[in-house]
């Protein structure tokens, strides 16, 4: 979260705009962030795709990467009905992970049901979900089990916001293999919603951990939207085995976060 409120500092226009969202302004002054009372390491909340989109090219600019490799426009163009560098995953700078990159990132190389295997009972040990939390608030990073690639709160605490269009992926007979490309859509817009990964601390065990969701799950995740879980886990990966906010190119290192889209407070 910290790192995330001088994002917000560093960008006045920015958080004005959010400030604008009442009761769901993302500042430490919002009146939901302040009844939660989070602390700089726990994960940043009702934060919208677009914001989301911002702060990894505001990660970009503060690392020295060239404008060009970003994977957004300029901040002030990234709103409803921007459109995508066509290349964008092969842009070097920072950017959300698409499904099959934060499905690959979840499994750490397991087959199971999940990283640590098929069974619920372990489960408190590696997320923060109504088992856990009884459904108060987000719990800081980093303090539960991450999985085998060294990644904490892959599952639960907060959802995390995709990069792509919402896909919804059906049973086939027979294997085959997807290739994960550009979107076909560059458009973002409320009529695509994006898709949230990892369960949260609100939800049950069910939908932590899942590496599909059921089609009711999918629907009303507009880009613009706020919700009480939506936000990023802000630990950094591989470097300090935590996870950062954001997914830097192919070579992929980090992850951003999103929040449930069933109710409109969580």
């Amino acid at each position: 979260m910290g790192q995330f409120q001088q994002f917000l500092d560093a960008n006045p226009e920015i958080k004005r705009k959010a400030k604008a969202a009442g009761p769901k302004d993302p500042s430490r002054d919002g009146q939901i962030m302040k009844r939660l009372n989070s602390d700089d390491n726990c994960p940043q909340i009702l934060m919208t795709w677009f914001e989301a989109a911002q702060y990894c090219n505001w990660l970009s600019q503060k690392e020295g990467i060239a404008a060009e490799e970003w994977c957004y426009p300029a901040l002030e163009q990234i709103k409803e009905g921007m459109s995508l560098p066509s290349n964008y995953l092969h842009r070097t700078g920072y950017r959300l992970p698409t499904e099959a990159e934060w499905e690959y990132a979840c499994r750490a190389g397991a087959y199971t049901a999940r990283f640590f295997g098929s069974s619920e009972d372990l489960l408190p040990e590696y997320a923060w979900y109504t088992g856990t939390t009884f459904n108060e608030r987000p719990w800081p990073v980093g303090e539960l089990k991450p999985n085998d690639f060294g990644l904490f709160d892959i599952y639960g605490n907060v959802w995390e916001w995709g990069q792509d269009r919402v896909k919804i992926y059906r049973s086939e007979s027979g294997p085959r293999i997807r290739e994960d490309i550009e979107d076909s859509t560059l458009i973002v817009s409320k009529d695509h919603p994006r898709p949230r990964k990892g369960g949260s601390y609100t939800y049950g065990p069910e939908l932590c951990a899942r590496v599909s969701y059921p089609e009711w799950l999918y629907s009303g995740r507009a880009s613009g939207q706020r919700r009480l879980s939506t936000g990023a886990n802000s630990s950094l990966i591989p470097v300090e085995c935590r996870r950062r906010v954001s997914w830097r190119s192919r070579s992929g290192s980090e992850a951003l976060s999103t929040s449930d889209p069933a109710n409109d407070e969580h």
